[in-house]
C-alpha cells in the first residue's frame, strides 16, 4: 500500500527587504516522491525541488503579498498534495 503524500508548507514569510528570502521554513512533505516550489509573483525561486534550500528572490516592482505554492507528488494514485504560504513585506515605521 503506498501513503498519500502530504504537503506542509511551513510558516508564512515576511521579509524586510527585496533581498532573497528562505521559504523552506518548517516545510515538510512526508510519503512525497518530489516537490516544486512555485508562486504567483513575478520573482524567482531558486533551488525549487529542494526541502531545504529553496529561495525566493522578488521583482524589481513587487509589493505582495505573494502566495508561495508548495505541490508533493507521491506515487500513490489518491494525487498530489498542496499547500500554500503567503510572502509579504513587513512594514516600514
Amino acid at each position: 500500500i503506498n501513503q498519500v503524500p502530504t504537503a506542509v508548507a511551513g510558516t508564512d514569510v515576511i521579509a524586510g527587504s527585496n533581498a532573497a528570502m528562505k521559504i523552506t521554513e518548517r516545510s515538510s512533505a512526508p510519503n512525497s516522491t518530489g516537490i516544486t516550489w512555485t508562486s504567483n509573483g513575478t520573482g524567482t525561486i531558486a533551488n525549487p525541488t529542494s526541502l531545504t534550500e529553496a529561495t525566493y528572490s522578488p521583482g524589481t516592482w513587487e509589493s505582495g503579498p505573494v502566495t508561495i505554492r508548495f505541490p508533493a507528488s507521491g506515487i500513490c494514485r489518491c494525487g498530489n498534495a498542496v499547500c500554500t504560504k503567503s510572502l509579504r513585506k513587513s512594514v516600514e515605521v
